[in-house]
């Protein structure tokens, strides 16, 4: 079946690459990325200081993942990008970290 890598509807654990924390994720769709497909779920959050979302993208080889957490106000406050063995930490600030 085409979509078995990405069955929409269906439940992810991620581990957050920065907190090591376990996020039960569920899987919305597709998404293009950089030029290819990814699969893309997502999960919101509330604290004290409101709702943040969390998205993670995954290519079918597992080649390409992005994390990437909202703050409360929708704007990105961290990506982590791993693509063929490199990774990038983009923060909130707009600086990146390449590794």
């Amino acid at each position: 079946m085409e979509d078995e890598w990405c069955p929409v509807g269906s439940h992810i654990k991620v581990t957050n690459p920065i907190t090591k924390k376990a996020l039960d994720m569920t899987v919305i769709g597709k998404e293009e990325f950089e030029g290819e497909t990814l699969c893309k779920a997502a999960l919101e959050t509330t604290g004290e200081e409101g709702t943040s979302t969390f998205e993670y993208m995954w290519s079918e080889d597992k080649n390409t993942t992005v994390f990437t957490k909202y703050d409360t106000e929708g704007n990105v406050s961290l990506k982590y990008i791993s693509k063929d063995g490199k990774k990038t930490i983009i923060g909130g600030d707009g600086k990146t970290l390449e590794f």
